[in-house]
């Protein structure tokens, strides 16, 4: 995990590297941030009555090349941009 997520979210440990991770690996949703048209919010919510943890991916130069630009956790990742994608059978 980049120094920028560790010293902004400091709820996020280097241990938590495999929570964001999973995020992307997994979601339970797919964002378009209205902000910005290469950035994607990607939501995952591991525990009933914790906050989703939300990922915000970005794709470099139009290519395929993608990093992750932060993370954290949200009660309001329902309320950024428009959904791509969500797994029906998780969604939040």
């Amino acid at each position: 995990m980049g120094p920028y997520i560790r010293m902004r979210h400091r709820y996020f440990r280097s241990e938590d590297t495999e929570v964001i991770a999973a995020v992307v690996a997994h979601p339970n949703e797919i964002r378009r941030r209205a902000s910005e048209i290469n950035e994607f919010l990607v939501v995952r919510n591991f525990d009933e009555g914790r906050r989703p943890v939300c990922v915000v991916v970005a794709r470099v130069d139009s290519g395929s090349r993608w990093w992750v630009a932060t993370a954290y956790r949200s009660d309001l990742p329902s309320t950024v941009g428009d959904v791509l994608w969500t797994d029906d059978a998780h969604s939040i």
